[in-house]
């Protein structure tokens, strides 16, 4: 595909971890607005900050959900935001490949 990581090779994966440390990971059929809603609707707060990659499909979640949406752009090198990061699934994802 023309975004890094798709194309009919892959399959679609998605890894949420809370500041506790609980983790929930999926095997998305689909990467769309549709699939990430239903998947992630039930694990996230009306008050919680979802910190992506800046991933049109989070950020179509987070409008449709009213949830702040902090964004921290991986592809720039950038892993943190202030207090938002992003690091500490990189390593959870690398065990799954």
């Amino acid at each position: 595909g023309r975004t890094r990581g798709t194309g009919p090779d892959y399959i679609p994966v998605m890894v949420v971890q809370d500041r506790a440390g609980h983790l929930a990971d999926f095997q998305l059929e689909r990467l769309d607005a549709k699939t990430v809603q239903r998947a992630l609707k039930p694990l996230i707060a009306p008050d919680a900050v979802l910190c992506s990659d800046g991933a049109g499909v989070y950020a179509s979640f987070s409008r449709r959900e009213g949830i702040t949406h902090q964004v921290v752009h991986n592809r720039q090198g950038e892993r943190v935001v202030g207090a938002y990061h992003i690091q500490c699934i990189f390593p959870r994802m690398a065990i799954a490949q």
